[in-house]
């Protein structure tokens, strides 16, 4: 069919160039007065009423209008291709001068009714407006370009946002009609074609069409769009400012304890932290299921933050801790390995250890380096001050690990779509 429609639009072009044909405005009234003087548009026009009518169906893509995640309302702009033939609207130009096709209202002649299957709102696919008009062939073919805004349901999943790939299926049935009647068909030839690449948040990847039939019974036309979401904005915007606002966290281990600035300074970045979050709560679709990995980082990130500013301020209680006080030789104990250690590494960057009697040497200093702060006859021992520093080292150092961990896993588990 699609051949003859081609061939017939070629004849046509031929004609029109060569000037062979001159038809008045009464040749094309008197023609379709004759075409449709019994004609019944409420009947399938064939002949052979056992056999059924072929609709070669496509659809063009435009632009997306919405993509709501809490809903799973999509909103399209595109426009159907509908071609099939209708048998009582036969003509042989020779006769009619030369009249190749002519432009006729679709209210005028049978179509398909199609419907989407899957609406948000409207089920109606083809909508007709007064001026809504078909192209009709001298051989009967007929076609029709309906476009529109097509609204469909289809949860979504945003898991991965916004590292997120977002597929989404148009379902075309024509209501009350089975196969044998009205049969859809994936053309071999389309007078269109989609001009979306992408926008500003979605890319797209690709754009499947499909003909199946339902239980054996209903043709269906299935137009399926993949989109990949577009995530450099939201990591300049959301995600590597979070990152920057936990590292520089940090840093409160590392300011002075006598400096009175450490519970301001922890205190002012998680409200910071906070507002942040707030904000970019707003762009994070809202749903629970599933619940995005994205506000499970923040969530993680957010009770990080949380637990620096805690320990800052018990920190500062036991550096004020009374002198006259000694702490417990547990907690003497680790606080001497916390800094002991530290120590060692600062004698192996500054002194030769490679002959395996400074080894033995630097080894042995150590030890005695914690030994001392056990005797109970020694009037040297650690002071809570001591402690506090060696809770500053082990917290930086933990909390350094804990966020390098978080923020691997969690890019790790994004991308992994």
């Amino acid at each position: 069919m699609v051949t003859n429609v081609f061939l017939t639009l070629c004849v046509y072009s031929y004609f029109l160039w060569k000037g062979s044909y001159s038809h008045s405005i009464e040749d094309t009234e008197t023609l379709w007065s004759t075409l449709t003087k019994d004609y019944n548009k409420n009947h399938r026009p064939i002949v052979d009423q056992n056999k059924a009518i072929n609709v070669d169906i496509n659809f063009a893509l435009y632009s997306i209008q919405e993509i709501n995640e809490l809903t799973g309302k999509i909103s399209i702009t595109g426009t159907l291709e509908l071609i099939w033939k209708d048998e009582m609207l036969e003509w042989d130009p020779t006769k009619n001068n030369y009249i190749f096709s002519l432009m006729i209202p679709i209210s005028e002649v049978w179509y398909p009714p199609l419907i989407i299957s899957n609406p948000d709102s409207s089920a109606t696919a083809i909508k007709l407006e007064d001026r809504s008009v078909v192209r009709l062939l001298s051989d009967g073919t007929i076609m029709f370009y309906p476009s529109g805004v097509y609204s469909v349901n289809s949860p979504l999943d945003s898991k991965y946002y916004p590292f997120d790939k977002q597929s989404f299926t148009i379902k075309f049935v024509v209501p009350g009609f089975i196969s044998t009647e009205v049969n859809l068909n994936a053309g071999n030839m389309s007078y269109l074609s989609s001009t979306f690449n992408g926008n500003g948040e979605w890319a797209l990847l690709d754009l499947k069409r499909e003909v199946a039939i339902w239980n054996d019974v209903t043709p269906v036309a299935l137009f399926t769009v993949s989109l990949e979401r577009k995530s450099t904005y939201m990591i300049v915007n959301i995600i590597m400012p979070i990152v920057f606002l936990a590292v520089i966290n940090l840093l409160v281990f590392i300011l002075p304890p006598d400096a009175g600035e450490r519970v301001s300074y922890a205190v002012t970045l998680l409200l910071s932290l906070a507002v942040f979050m707030t904000l970019v709560g707003d762009n994070l679709p809202k749903t629970s299921d599933p619940l995005p990995v994205l506000s499970y980082y923040l969530l993680a990130t957010l009770t990080t933050s949380t637990l620096m500013c805690v320990l800052a301020v018990l920190n500062l209680v036991i550096f004020h801790k009374s002198e006259k006080s000694r702490p417990p030789k547990f907690i003497a104990f680790i606080a001497a390995a916390v800094l002991c250690r530290k120590s060692i590494c600062k004698s192996q960057k500054v002194e030769d250890i490679s002959t395996p009697a400074k080894i033995k040497s630097t080894t042995a200093k150590s030890r005695e380096a914690l030994k001392f702060a056990f005797e109970e006859d020694r009037d040297v021992s650690f002071t809570w001050k001591d402690v506090s520093y060696a809770v500053d080292v082990l917290c930086f150092f933990s909390f350094l690990v804990a966020l390098i961990v978080i923020n691997i896993y969690y890019l790790l588990l994004l991308t992994s779509n």
